[in-house]
Parts: C-alpha cells; structure tokens; sequence
C-alpha cells in the first residue's frame, strides 16, 4: 500500500517528466518514505538508496537505466529543468550532498553510469 502526502523537495518521474509526490511504502515492500509519479497508470518511483523503480506485482524492479553522483556512486533524481527543452538538472538524493549534473538530453540519450566505473 501507498499513502501519498506533501512534498518539500520535487523530484520528476524519469518516464515521462512529470511532477513526483513522496509517499509511504508499507506492507510485504518494507517501510519508508519514497516517491511516485502524479500522472495516472504511472509506476515509476524513486529512493534515494535504489534509485529509480517500479513496482511489478508488488515486487521492487529497479530501473536499469540511472545516473549516479559522481561524489560517492549514489542514485541521482531528476530535480527539474534548466529552461531550454531537454536542459535537465540531476541532484544526489543522499542527504547533505550537493551534487548537481546539468544535462542536455539532445547531446545525451542513455543517462551515464560513469562514476560507477561502467
């Protein structure tokens, strides 16, 4: 089950960029704070320890394409948008990182996994 509440730190949906919400995971996934996507049918989600995942049948599937801090190999969100079409900002969801990547996505189709040595 999920329990949908205010957020104070947007996130986007990786998908579709659409706006995120934080919400509650409970039941047989665990417990804790994540976020989903708003738009309806949507099943992306985000956690700062996994990063980007669906819910498939009510188990967890990571999303195989990420982008990772460059400071310490965590999983980055998609924290908005630079003002020209596909000018996105990246932010390190691990608390009191400040990782930023400006990134072009007409230049850059597959989100690099360069800090993870891949």
């Amino acid at each position: 089950m999920i329990a949908l509440s205010n957020t104070d730190n947007p996130r986007w949906c990786n998908k579709h960029r659409a706006r995120m919400v934080k919400a509650s995971l409970s039941g047989n996934l665990g417990a804790g704070e994540v976020y989903c996507c708003e738009e309806p049918g949507c099943d992306v989600h985000y956690d700062s320890s996994i990063g980007y995942f669906y819910l498939v049948r009510g188990e967890v599937v990571v999303d195989t394409f990420q982008r990772y801090c460059r400071r310490d190999g965590s999983p980055m969100y998609l924290a908005g948008f630079n003002g020209e079409p596909g000018s996105e900002v990246w932010c390190c969801g691990q608390t009191g990182c400040r990782q930023q990547e400006m990134v072009d996505q007409e230049a850059e189709t597959v989100p690099s996994n360069e800090s993870m040595g891949e």
